[in-house]
């Protein structure tokens, strides 16, 4: 299966689009970095070097949101990683909590912690999958341009 380039690729179109931003000021990664930390539009414009309207065209590229999606979903795998290696000490501690009779309001908060944790490990895997039918659908999208354009 022929290989469309990184989802950063496919938002500046390929070699077309590294020239087309030679032509129009501002940097797409950036832009993708700003708007997955959070920033505002206005604050994604200044850090990417766009003007505000820049930002909100680039914001409605399909190329430009899955790489905010992927971006996105690659934050939490990383801050999911930095849990994990907290979570074999955590887990002693509040199964220690757990085994309190002496405090049921703590071993209930512990029990709580326990089931959030699940769940937002869940939430992660949803994530990922949502991002993979967001690529497909992309590449599907660009297949069907192909094929019309031929």
């Amino acid at each position: 299966m022929k290989s469309h380039g990184s989802s950063e690729e496919r938002a500046t179109g390929g070699e077309a689009g590294k020239r087309r931003d030679l032509r129009t000021k501002g940097s797409i990664p950036a832009l993708v970095t700003a708007i997955a930390t959070g920033a505002s539009q206005p604050e994604a414009a200044r850090l990417s070097g766009m003007s505000v309207k820049t930002v909100q065209r680039r914001l409605r590229e399909p190329a430009v949101v899955l790489a905010i999606h992927e971006a996105r979903a690659e934050l939490t795998r990383q801050a999911l990683g930095r849990i994990s290696s907290l979570r074999d000490l955590a887990l002693d501690r509040v199964g220690a909590i757990l085994a309190d009779t002496e405090s049921p309001a703590l071993s209930l908060r512990a029990a709580e912690l326990v089931l959030r944790f699940s769940a937002a490990g869940e939430a992660a895997w949803v994530q990922d999958k949502l991002v993979l039918l967001e690529r497909q659908l992309s590449e599907l999208e660009a297949g069907r341009e192909r094929i019309g354009d031929a």
